[in-house]
């Protein structure tokens, strides 16, 4: 049995990781001013006006340490745009000190000066981490953007304001300007949430959006983002709910439709999935993202062409999508073209030779192929690259286990442990290597580890449902290969071992159906004929019986126990 192999971002929210790129480290100052006036017009709350000025100084600041991060992104080899430039600058500088002063003009018009002077680290610009999640950087920049487009809308309404020939009219824009205020006021909490989110420090994000929403309900972007930092941390009840209300606020929503239909797919809800990229990409023609997640909704559905399709739609509108590259390595490597999958993988590699991410993936090719020591190379130069990188570790723990070294195994999954106490897969792995070793007991604490920090996590039910199942202890089975399946319903053996539990039960109509799906989904697996057969040989129908033991033997010619059955068939046949 060759193990899943974890591939990095296959879904447009992963996980954020902590690179470290080898520069030599310099600190660099930053200083910069805003300002915002009142009192020239209509009425505007003191504090709105305050932190409209240090938003200023913020932006301006930003802009400067743009300089940095632009460099930076040359020696990383990655291209970005002057919106990205802006968003990561904002999110490396550390602001260490705000200085406000009021200028009083006339006694009646006061300008808010706010001065902030702020640091950046130059070995803190970690290009690869900050863009891991890239579309929490995308959504960083629509963000600004909203917050740059209610400024210009405040300063048009007060220019309005001034010319406004009575008290209706200037009542009109006064309420406009509350407005403005209320929804500048709960996107500059946004922002901070956005930072965080970016940071990985999803439940100080969630905080910080349920704030900026209490300030602003009606905004639906809001939901949006929090729904997003939810699917960070598996909270996917609360994701979906974030953008189930995103969508009734604002119907035309297209990202809303996107992160719903991403929850759908990680709850194994393909069609809602496509579905939902569909109407993304009717209101958004030119959203990469979505081909993505499709391509990746129809490749659980088992339509690779379809699929591949769409990665290379997702690959044509942003050629710098690791994710779509990565996910149409993987199906071509399905569709038996090992060649031009490893292709892809080495561009990756050759595009970003300091990205772990990139040997990543190539190394999960390597896995694949059971060419261990090429993927242990490419583990191997993640893990240098992002000593904290845990996924690495995992994935070259699951090939020592392979190869049957289950010290180093458990080494490597201990590590992930350390890095990320949280990562179920640690501990699935783990109770493989304790099942191996009969230590049956421990193993199921291990898969019970797994599911209390994921309970989407079909393999460790369907493992210790076997154990139960080993045990005698078919109930506890039963239910544990039942929420295997609600979990993961096209995988054939999690059938095939329930079918198990109903033939041992005497409930052989409900085996045939098992084995039946079984079949559908694996229809090459010789085991599900034979038992199958077995049930039709109980319920006196010979011929299916017997068609079914020459389908097993067919498929796998030294299955002695089919050919025996075929025997046994054929003579009572007589």
């Amino acid at each position: 049995m060759n193990l899943g192999k974890i591939v990095a971002g296959l879904l447009i929210a992963g996980t954020i990781l902590n690179f470290t790129t080898a520069v030599n480290a310099e600190l660099m100052h930053i200083e910069a001013t805003g300002s915002y006036t009142i009192g020239d017009g209509p009425d505007e709350n003191i504090a709105t006006a305050k932190d409209r000025a240090r938003m200023e100084a913020k932006r301006a600041a930003a802009e400067k340490a743009g300089v940095y991060v632009e460099s930076y992104s040359k020696t990383e080899n990655m291209v970005l745009t002057r919106d990205e430039i802006q968003s990561v600058a904002a999110n490396v500088m550390r602001i260490q000190k705000e200085d406000f002063k009021i200028n009083t003009i006339d006694d009646k018009v006061i300008v808010f000066m706010c001065t902030v002077i702020a640091d950046v680290e130059t070995d803190s610009i970690n290009l690869p981490k900050l863009m891991k999640d890239k579309k929490a950087v995308d959504d960083n920049v629509q963000l600004l953007k909203m917050i740059e487009d209610l400024k210009k809308e405040n300063a048009l309404l007060k220019e309005q304001y001034k010319i406004a020939q009575n008290v209706e009219q200037k009542t009109i824009v006064q309420t406009k300007i509350s407005e403005n205020e209320t929804n500048f006021n709960a996107l500059s909490v946004a922002e901070q949430a956005s930072k965080a989110r970016i940071d990985g420090k999803f439940t100080e994000a969630i905080e910080l959006y349920s704030k900026a929403i209490q300030i602003n309900p009606k905004n639906a972007e809001l939901y949006s983002y929090r729904g997003e930092a939810h699917l960070q941390i598996r909270n996917y009840q609360e994701a979906l709910n974030d953008f189930n209300k995103a969508i009734q606020l604002n119907p035309n929503y297209d990202g809303a439709y996107l992160n719903r239909g991403v929850v759908y797919g990680i709850l194994g809800e393909y069609e809602k999935e496509i579905n939902d990229c569909n109407k993304c990409l009717e209101l958004n023609p030119k959203d990469g993202y979505a081909y993505n997640n499709r391509g990746l909704a129809y490749y659980n559905l088992g339509n690779k062409i379809k699929a591949l399709a769409d990665y290379n739609k997702a690959l044509e509108l942003n050629s710098d999508d690791l994710n779509a590259y990565a996910n149409k390595g993987n199906v071509l490597m399905d569709l038996g073209e090992k060649d031009k999958a490893l292709e892809v993988f080495n561009e990756m590699v050759k595009n970003r030779p300091n990205n772990p991410t990139v040997y990543l993936n190539r190394g999960t090719y390597y896995s694949d192929i059971e060419d261990y020591e090429k993927a242990r190379l490419d583990y191997n130069k993640a893990i240098e690259l992002d000593p904290t990188d845990y996924l690495a570790y995992c994935n070259r723990g699951a090939d020592y286990y392979e190869i049957g070294e289950y010290k180093k195994a458990l080494a490597d999954f201990d590590k992930v442990i350390e890095l990320n106490p949280k990562y179920s897969d640690a501990y699935y792995y783990k109770a493989l290597i304790a099942s191996k070793s009969k230590d049956d007991s421990n193993a199921i604490k291990l898969y019970s580890r797994a599911i209390e920090l994921n309970p989407l996590d079909a393999q460790s039910y369907f493992g210790r449902g076997k154990l139960y199942h080993n045990a005698k202890q078919e109930s506890k089975a039963l239910e544990d290969f039942n929420r295997a399946i609600e979990i993961k319903p096209r995988n054939a053996l999690y059938y095939y071992f329930r079918a198990d539990i109903h033939r041992i039960n005497g409930n052989n109509q409900q085996a045939l159906a098992d084995y039946d799906l079984a079949i559908k989904y694996d229809p090459d697996f010789a085991f599900s004929y034979n038992n199958r057969g077995t049930i039709y040989y109980a319920l006196g129908d010979k011929q299916k019986a017997l068609a079914d033991f020459e389908k097993a033997y067919e498929l796998d010619p030294n299955y002695k126990q089919a050919a025996d059955n075929i025997a046994l068939t054929k003579n009572s046949m007589k």
